[in-house]
């Protein structure tokens, strides 16, 4: 079974995806920020972490800056799934290590998780 740790602070999103992503054999893990990220990390060794970039505490570009530093984290697939649509905000996060950006607006609930079996096959 593979493992997906979801970071965002939006519970009506949190439970939808669970709902999905259980639905398809995935275990899930959430975390209303990034605060405890890197930890939650290395303890459920996720196979993808899903990560959105307007959150408090601790938002996704420093979270995604902490997981991509860290050796136990490093290689774990981030896909980041938020609001935001700048070109320059998708550059800076696929600099940042992030192997997918997905406008929360422009997809469905159903194409972002076609997307993460993708990534996971």
């Amino acid at each position: 079974m593979k493992n997906i740790l979801l970071i965002d602070d939006d519970p009506f999103l949190v439970r939808v995806y669970r709902s999905l992503m259980d639905g398809v054999g995935y275990q899930t893990f959430f975390l209303e920020n990034g605060e405890r990220a890197v930890e939650t990390a290395i303890e459920v060794k996720p196979d993808l972490i899903v990560l959105d970039l307007i959150m408090p505490v601790k938002d996704g570009y420093e979270t995604l800056k902490a997981l991509k530093g860290n050796e136990s984290t490093r290689d774990i697939p981030v896909v980041v799934l938020t609001v935001i649509q700048a070109e320059e905000e998708i550059k800076k996060v696929t600099e940042l290590g992030a192997v997918e950006f997905i406008v929360k607006s422009n997809s469905s609930f159903k194409d972002v998780v076609n997307k993460i079996k993708e990534i996971l096959r």
